[in-house]
């Protein structure tokens, strides 16, 4: 006697299982082709364009948080060596790199809280402040070894370094003063920035154009909602004349400053100048504009030691999606975010070695050669390789449009194919006429469906495929 019969499955049944099976199957086949794309999938939030090739960081990315917690660091800077990094907030706070150890601390400074270490690696600029009644403030310049005082002045103005770091430009309520930091000598004193406006004072500084100019900013008192008005000192003609544009940062070797303008388009975050001429030389894309149409420029801007990477910070208020950013002014492209919710951005700075940055709120230390490897592999091109490469993304500035890029170094003729995921042609454009050095075109959206695609470029003698992806 049989006490257990199998049913019998019906056609239906049978269907059924078959459309399962051959769904699974088609399911992993869109995996395996997407997995080279893992590295490069569309970073998207709900008012940003998408940022193509872009590494989204998280915190395996830093090595260290170190430092107060209470107060933002609203000055990180690096020692020449790259072993100490140095933040400021309610005190000047010096650790090692990368150990993390903490060296020394100085009693806290005002809410300026500039940071400098000179080149030589001995003296260090910052703000003094007693920890005992009468807490008074001063401005000064230390033996870093010794803690010897080299120079001292009464109050918490703010102050720049010359370029070759024999003079200090200190600020006060109209004037900018010159000072001999070896003597202490007064070497000279600026015209009265702007005798049209009385309630003022200096608020920020930086020596520009490679030491023969300063960038000053000014505080109007009882007009905090009134955008601060920026003005240039010429050393050479003792003249200062207006600008509308806002000093940002200021290359390693001097010869590239960052600007911001309210007048800028609403595409363009900020532009990068030539610090001797003042032509433009490149321009920050905007990767969000907020609903009211006002940019917010960002909160600190620093250049990489080779002067390719240009590193920007917002605040935890602020309404871009993310905090870090990183540009590759080479390849011209966004390589490196982290997302708000992860960190909020201050002060930031690059090492000396350029192998690590610090962001200030607490100090957190980025381990940015490991970031590097990062982004190699989300692009599938090396660093070295990036003047000889293909690149395909949405143009952040044109989004109806996929940006196409071919960085090479010499003018070709090129043939441009671009194939769907099943090997058919879906367009053709012979781009010779566009390709000349650093050539770049755009392909209309409306021509593709979503999907993966894959661009190959043809000169003649080698061709160079690149996949890429098209959301809609």
């Amino acid at each position: 006697m049989k006490l257990f019969t199998a049913p019998k499955f019906s056609t239906n049944a049978k269907w059924r299982r078959m459309f399962f099976t051959n769904f699974c199957t088609f399911s992993l086949l869109l995996l395996l082709l997407a997995y080279p794309l893992l590295g490069e999938l569309p970073v998207k939030d709900d008012n940003n364009d998408i940022l193509w090739q872009t590494v989204i960081g998280d915190m395996s990315d830093t090595l260290w948080m170190r430092g107060s917690t209470g107060a933002p660091h609203i000055s990180v800077t690096f020692h020449p060596s790259s072993k100490y990094v140095a933040g400021a907030t309610g005190s000047v706070e010096i650790f090692s790199v990368p150990e993390g150890n903490r060296v020394k601390s100085y009693p806290g400074g005002s809410g300026n809280s500039r940071l400098h270490f000179f080149k030589n690696g001995r003296l260090l600029a910052y703000y003094w402040q007693n920890d005992k009644p009468p807490y008074n403030v001063e401005l000064r310049i230390v033996d870093f070894e010794t803690d010897s005082i080299v120079f001292r002045r009464s109050g918490s103005p703010p102050f720049t370094i010359s370029p070759d770091e024999r003079t200090i430009a200190i600020g006060s309520y109209s004037y900018v003063y010159l000072y001999d930091i070896e003597t202490g000598q007064l070497l000279r004193t600026s015209p009265n920035i702007d005798p049209t406006i009385y309630n003022k004072s200096v608020e920020y500084m930086s020596f520009i154009s490679q030491g023969k100019e300063i960038f000053v900013s000014l505080r109007i008192y009882g007009k905090s909602s009134v955008p601060p008005p920026f003005y240039i000192w010429n050393l050479e003609t003792d003249k200062v004349t207006r600008t509308d544009w806002s000093l940002l940062a200021v290359s390693p070797d001097g010869t590239k400053e960052a600007y911001y303008s309210f007048n800028l388009p609403l595409a363009t975050l900020f532009k990068i100048l030539d610090a001797e001429t003042k032509q433009e030389i490149g321009n920050i894309p905007a990767d969000y504009i907020p609903p009211d149409g006002l940019r917010i420029e960002p909160t600190d801007v620093a250049f990489s030691p080779d002067g390719r990477y240009l590193l920007y910070t917002f605040e935890t208020g602020d309404p871009h999606p993310y905090h870090i950013y990183i540009w590759d002014l080479e390849r011209k492209e966004l390589v490196y975010v982290m997302p708000r919710k992860k960190l909020g951005g201050y002060s930031c700075a690059f090492s000396p070695d350029g192998k690590y940055f610090a962001i200030g709120r607490s100090i957190f230390l980025f381990d940015f050669e490991k970031i590097k490897r990062k982004i190699e592999a989300a692009t599938g091109v090396a660093e070295s390789q990036a003047k000889e490469a293909l690149f395909v993304y949405d143009s952040p500035y044109q989004v109806d449009y996929i940006r196409v890029e071919y960085r090479g170094e010499k003018n070709i003729k090129a043939k441009v194919t671009i194939y769907d995921m099943y090997g058919n042609v879906v367009y053709e454009e012979d781009c010779s006429y566009k390709l000349n050095h650093y050539g770049e075109w755009f392909i209309p959206k409306s021509q593709f469906s979503s999907g993966v695609y894959f661009l190959r470029i043809h000169n003649g003698t080698q061709e160079i495929t690149k996949q890429f992806l098209v959301v809609k």
